[in-house]
């Protein structure tokens, strides 16, 4: 750099292998504010010294081993921020405003520029206050697309870039950012939701991302575009647009940001919203459950209650509102939603049992069907719930095991099926509370036929091919002759 000689006394703080032809931006602005100069007035008088530099470099003890540098012409700028106690560089603006809204934007090619922020806040405050209408945007549509994205052009990729991050770590989404002017040609055959960063991009730009927009929309994609106020031709396009206050171009990013970390954080709700749901029936059904154990009812008891049946019953009809009105993510996953369905109307005696293996592959005992049913409520809650910040990082729901319901039966009709290999399971459920009931009267079974039936139809109907058989006889019952052993047709 082009500068005077540098007074030792002055840059006490200069290491010994840095030579004079150097200058320390922070020690020229500190030097200006001893001397009683205003931050602006010592940012100018900075600048003006800098004037002529080949080239400015950054160091920092983050990446100790690496010297940044915006040379002349290259078009790259080096950001220098001033904190109350320390001083913050950085290749974005992104990186300074964070902790200070004073700085000063340096390149090889142009003058200096100095930001005093003194706007920015309540430009920033004027985007919270749109909460509201943020919050009501990412509750409608953050649940609807299975895709997202993200895009801006120029310096607006950049907060494209933050938003992206931060959905990401939200809402547990792979997102991609692009530039506006490339994604028209990636993708959109998925239908993202898109989020265009527009805010602060100068016109000549501003119009190729209007139609860009047109042709997100024209695709089934899902715009949602932050714009400067004022502005109205992204209307016809865009599913919501949030129009902010105009700032340059460069400081930009930091509001298309704002807007676009709130939607997120809304978004992370709306779609924890669902898993809260599934989260609160699971446990509904896993109190009334455990209420039946503490009186000693059995699962086939549970089941065939009519207290539990209107349970699950009014459960799966909230369910059924809510899915018809898109209220579960797309995350949620289509086996999900439909296991779901069926679970809940087996569970409220709305389907035969029969059918629960054809379902589930697997027989279609309560037992069965209320570990089917838990596992599958586990997996919807997991599947949606979005901790929204570090703490909640723990509110992931692990699959708690409800007490295991009672499902051995005995008696001596229960004794004389185990004995001929008939599981309970093989039985509906009704016909297995009957059987309980029945042993009651019963002392002793003498004896017993154990017919077999093949040849029905799908629907457990007799059809031409139906035969019946006998494949064993006991006790007293040993040496009788079925009907059955001259006519298996009959």
């Amino acid at each position: 750099m082009t500068i005077s000689p540098l007074s030792a006394a002055r840059y006490d703080k200069i290491h010994p292998s840095i030579n004079t032809d150097t200058k320390l931006i922070p020690l020229q602005i500190e030097h200006h504010l001893r001397q009683g100069a205003s931050i602006e007035s010592a940012f100018r008088l900075a600048v003006n010294e800098f004037s002529g530099s080949h080239a400015i470099s950054m160091h920092t003890d983050l990446a100790p081993g690496r010297l940044f540098l915006a040379q002349k012409g290259s078009g790259q700028a080096i950001f220098v921020g001033i904190a109350s106690d320390h001083y913050i560089a950085a290749s974005e603006l992104y990186g300074v405003v964070e902790e200070t809204s004073d700085f000063l934007k340096l390149n090889g090619g142009e003058k200096g520029q100095i930001g005093i922020l003194s706007s920015l806040p309540g430009h920033m405050q004027t985007i919270l206050d749109m909460k509201a209408d943020i919050k009501a945007s990412a509750n409608r549509l953050a649940v609807t697309k299975t895709y997202w994205a993200t895009v801006g052009s120029g310096v607006n990729k950049t907060a494209a870039d933050e938003i992206r991050i931060k959905l990401s770590e939200l809402c547990y989404k792979t997102i991609s950012s692009d530039f506006v002017e490339d994604k028209k040609h990636i993708d959109l055959s998925s239908e993202p939701l898109i989020i265009v960063c527009a805010a602060g991009t100068r016109e000549s730009v501003l119009g190729d991302i209007i139609k860009d927009t047109a042709i997100f929309h024209a695709h089934k994609a899902c715009p949602i575009v932050i714009t400067t106020q004022g502005e109205n031709r992204f209307d016809l396009y865009a599913e919501d647009v949030f129009k902010i206050p105009a700032v340059p171009e460069h400081f930009a990013p930091v509001l298309n940001t704002l807007v676009g970390h709130l939607w997120g954080y809304y978004a992370a709700l709306a779609i924890h919203e669902g898993s809260k749901f599934m989260f609160e029936a699971k446990t509904e059904v896993r109190e009334l459950i455990e209420d039946y154990i503490l009186t000693g009812r059995d699962s086939y008891e549970v089941l065939l209650e009519k207290n539990f049946r209107e349970k699950i019953a009014g459960i799966y009809n909230r369910f059924s509102a809510k899915r018809q009105t898109n209220k579960f993510p797309e995350a949620i996953g289509l086996n999900t939603v439909t296991n779901l369905t069926l679970l809940f109307k087996y569970l409220s005696g709305r389907l035969p049992v029969s059918d629960f293996e054809i379902d589930f592959g697997i027989k279609g005992t309560p037992s069965n069907m209320l570990e089917t049913f838990f596992r599958n409520m586990d997996l919807a809650v997991n599947t949606m719930a979005r901790p929204v910040d570090a703490i909640k990082h723990q509110t992931k729901t692990v699959t708690v095991g409800t007490s295991r319901i009672a499902e051995r039966f005995e008696g001596v009709i229960f004794d004389v099926l185990e004995e001929h290999d008939i599981q309970l399971a093989q039985l509906t459920n009704q016909n297995v509370l009957v059987i309980k009931n029945l042993q009651e009267v019963i002392s002793l079974v003498k004896g017993a036929l154990v017919y077999q039936i093949s040849g029905l139809s799908l629907l457990g109907e007799a059809t031409r091919d139906t035969r019946i058989r006998v494949t064993s006889k006991t006790g007293i019952l040993k040496n009788e002759i079925s009907r059955v052993e001259f006519d298996p047709r009959r």
